[in-house]
């Protein structure tokens, strides 16, 4: 958002970046999985967005590759977070002038949300619920697929769910350091999961610079 204002008639006017391109699920559902550069590349942009909106309170609630839009720069697909429609403020001022979601109410969608977050109470999201749907995001770019497709809410909140498929049964290109990376992100526990964005895009960073000496 880059002005926000009102119109001759009272209307609230808001002035924002237009966005062309296809989001990320049209965008691999095209192209197949991801070469692993591309799609982590992609995933430490998303983490570098996400982490802005996380210093300001804010968690997003419904990450998905339909609402990560990939726009061109100079030639360069830029990944674009979009859609903040359920996000929800975490602290502060922002929080009492925000809209609260019902109590009981399940809010994002179910193949990318956090066990926490489909389990009918709100009380316990907190930012790791994003890095849980950043880390599936991950998965699907490299998989084609998602850990837990057509898996019910109920299945979800298990405590004794099993992990996702390796990624390994999908693709053999990978490396295997990658595979501790994505159970952390995607770990049924918050507190077994990364504590913050930074430290997810660390480990990606590590693993990149291991691959290909960047």
């Amino acid at each position: 958002v880059t002005d926000v204002g009102r119109l001759q008639d009272g209307s609230p006017d808001m002035v924002m970046e237009h966005l062309s391109g296809d989001d990320l699920q049209k965008h691999v559902r095209t192209k197949g999985p991801l070469p692993l550069g591309d799609a982590v590349d992609y995933m430490l942009q998303a983490c570098d967005a996400i982490s802005e909106a996380h210093a300001l309170g804010i968690v997003h609630r419904d990450l998905k590759p339909s609402n990560i839009l990939v726009t061109l720069y100079d030639g360069k697909p830029v990944p674009k977070i979009i859609d903040f429609g359920v996000a929800k403020a975490t602290g502060g001022k922002l929080t009492d002038e925000s809209l609260s979601t019902q109590f009981g109410a399940v809010v994002g969608t179910l193949e990318y949300m956090a066990p926490e977050q489909a389990g009918f109470a709100a009380i316990d999201v907190d930012t790791r619920a994003d890095i849980y749907s950043l880390g599936v995001i991950l998965y699907e770019m490299l998989t084609g697929t998602v850990p837990f497709e057509g898996r019910s809410a109920a299945v979800l909140v298990d405590k004794q769910s099993e992990p996702p498929p390796p990624i390994s049964a999908f693709r053999a290109d990978l490396p295997r350091d990658l595979e501790p990376i994505i159970l952390t992100a995607t770990a049924i526990y918050p507190d077994r999961r990364y504590q913050t964005m930074a430290a997810f895009a660390e480990d990606l960073d590590v693993l990149l610079a291991s691959l290909y000496g960047k």
